[in-house]
């Protein structure tokens, strides 16, 4: 992998994939050949950029300028002008199953976004990905705990033998009564 490419990995901002509860709605308008507006659901977003879902003939061409409006997860309604940057017409990533297998993803970067908008987009999207890091962490240590109080039996049961198999081995390293350090056995010998 050359540095350019390295560079670019290292550069992504975290993207916070939208959750059930929140607007997916985004609605934009291109410039180009279709003067119209579309609305369809979001797929991520991040400080930089987004990604959404779209079906191939309503989907904008590679480096086409859009105008849209959405709602940033945590924060409120913005409006911005992106750069289509990425498509992809595989089904197979995507996010959310779709009736139509004639599906593209969309990414594109954020082009000019105002120090505002930047500011809500960042503090909105930190709320939301410390939010869903906390419940992610409650709900491995609830399977965890919940583990612990189904099984406690077997779990007590190995916590005993661990303490007893480590008391034995102490009692039995413990040098005789019969022990010189001169001798170049470590504990002397047993008779």
């Amino acid at each position: 992998m050359n540095s350019t490419a390295r560079k670019s990995i290292l550069d992504r901002e975290p993207r916070y994939t939208l959750a059930e509860e929140d607007s997916r709605f985004l609605c934009f308008v291109t410039n180009k050949k279709r003067k119209r507006s579309f609305a369809i659901d979001l797929v991520n977003i991040s400080t930089t950029g987004l990604v959404f879902a779209i079906e191939n003939e309503m989907a904008p061409d590679l480096g086409e300028y859009i105008k849209m409006e959405f709602l940033v997860p945590g924060f409120g309604q913005i409006a911005c002008v992106g750069r289509v940057v990425r498509l992809e017409r595989s089904t197979s990533r995507i996010a959310r199953p779709m009736v139509s297998t004639n599906v593209v993803r969309v990414a594109l970067t954020f082009e000019n976004l105002n120090r505002a908008h930047h500011k809500a987009l960042r503090s909105g999207l930190e709320k939301k990905i410390r939010f869903q890091r906390f419940n992610y962490f409650r709900q491995r240590w609830g399977v965890f705990a919940g583990f612990l109080l189904s099984h406690y039996k077997v779990v007590m049961l190995i916590a005993l033998t661990s303490i007893l198999v480590i008391a034995l081995f102490y009692l039995l390293l413990q040098p005789s009564e019969n022990y010189m350090e001169r001798w170049p056995i470590p504990w002397g010998t047993r008779f």
